[in-house]
This record gives structure tokens, sequence and C-alpha cells, in this order.
């Protein structure tokens, strides 16, 4: 279960980079 914990992270930062630019 520790792949998903990684993908969530991976999905929010680029979320957050996506909304920063």
């Amino acid at each position: 279960m520790v792949r998903v914990r990684f993908w969530l992270i991976a999905v929010a930062i680029l979320f957050l980079r996506r909304e920063c630019y």
C-alpha cells in the first residue's frame, strides 16, 4: 500500500504545481 501513498503525494504535488503556474 506504500505505492498508493506515493501516487497520492505525486498527484498532489503535480496539482499544486499546476495551480502555481
